[in-house]
């Protein structure tokens, strides 16, 4: 076989770490499936740590400082210091941390030697500290692209961040639907699931952040907890609101049926076991652990958070969607999929096949080709 002589572009993905999130794990699918005969790829981190760096393939060079620098100047020197050595063709660049390092340092590089840079926005700017808005009104319009999540998002980030609607592109967060599967499939072990007499198993993957909106999930889960006293919750995740979100638990009389499993880096054999996917956010981008959900054939309950849910989650078909805060709502809907095995069922199919047609990885990733492509 005559093996093609056609140079392939050196593509740079980054962020800050490979801990946790949604921007992480989209890096993750582009690692694994940016094409190999047109690409080659190395992943540079602030700091190399985090669970995710075992699902980066071998053929991707993972680079990083010899110490982490902590401020976006440090940041920025390190990258640019990197990005003279190399002189890639393309960065793709997760996570406002890094992005704003990654434009700091390519702005100061010769226009001629200059990769092509796209950069995101994960979530609505009104969530970041007013500084990093500051500095990402003054950056941001030096990327080549700003990639953006969701379709309801794209307007806020014009009026926010000052850019022309042609610098936007939306590109929804993805579901390694494969891996997602597989994943749900490793067998678990479980108190609650040797219990015949819990009703059902509940599952919320979240950070516990204010964001998230978990006050909101126990106070619906009560409510839930006084018509199906069988009912069980696991809450995936770990952050600053452990302790007091734990001691609402208890507070509201529901910490037997309620167990706090910590960060998991794949939750998903818990969401496969799980009846309910539960998720009380104030705000997202695009909560990819909805779509992650929906590929497991898990029916989602879910505030209507802005932005995005309602891009995943169709009401009524896929799943039911109720205002943000409104615990009654929640729980009234929590309570009717429970009891409802026939609807639960329905919408599993229509989950997967949603998730499959919008949400894949391989979707994602070959929009990221054909931008690169017109980058180039």
């Amino acid at each position: 076989m005559i093996q093609s002589t056609t140079r392939r572009a050196s593509v740079v993905l980054t962020t800050g770490s490979l801990k946790r999130g949604g921007g992480q794990r989209q890096l993750v699918h582009l690692a694994r499936l940016l094409d190999r005969d047109r690409y080659r790829l190395t992943l540079w981190l602030n700091s190399n740590e985090g669970p995710y760096l075992a699902h980066i393939p071998s053929d991707v060079r993972i680079l990083s400082p010899p110490r982490a620098p902590r401020s976006l100047l440090g940041r920025a020197v390190a990258f640019r210091k990197f990005l003279r050595q190399e002189n890639p063709d393309f960065v793709i660049s997760t996570l406002v941390g890094m992005n704003l390092a990654a434009l700091v340092a390519n702005s100061t590089i010769p226009r001629a030697r200059r990769p092509a840079l796209i950069v995101d926005v994960m979530n609505n700017p009104a969530s970041y500290r007013r500084t990093h808005v500051l500095l990402m009104r003054h950056l941001y319009p030096r990327a080549d692209k700003v990639r953006v999540v969701c379709e309801a998002l794209a307007p806020t980030i014009e009026a926010s961040l000052g850019l022309a609607p042609e610098h936007l592109l939306v590109i929804p967060n993805a579901v390694d639907i494969t891996h997602v599967q597989r994943q749900g499939q490793i067998p678990l072990e479980h108190p609650w699931l040797k219990d015949h007499t819990a009703h059902s198993i509940s599952v919320c993957v979240a950070r516990l952040v204010p964001q998230k909106g978990h006050s909101t999930l126990l106070a619906a889960f009560r409510i839930v907890l006084d018509h199906l006293p069988s009912s069980r919750l696991w809450i995936v995740g770990d952050g600053p609101l452990e302790a007091s979100l734990r001691n609402l638990a208890e507070d509201l009389g529901i910490a037997h049926a309620v167990e706090f499993l910590g960060f998991q880096a794949d939750p998903f054999r818990y969401v496969a076991q799980s009846k309910i996917f539960a998720l009380a956010s104030h705000w997202e981008g695009l909560a990819s652990v909805l779509a992650e959900a929906m590929a497991l054939g898990v029916p989602v309950v879910a505030t209507r958070a802005p932005f995005g849910t309602d891009e995943i989650v169709q009401h009524e078909m896929t799943g039911l969607l109720s205002a943000v805060g409104d615990e009654h709502a929640l729980a009234k809907q929590w309570i009717m999929l429970l009891s409802n095995e026939g609807l639960r069922d329905t919408m599993a199919r229509r989950s997967l096949d949603r998730v499959s047609k919008h949400f894949s990885a391989e979707a994602a990733v070959g929009r990221f080709e054909r931008l690169l492509e017109t980058l180039g």
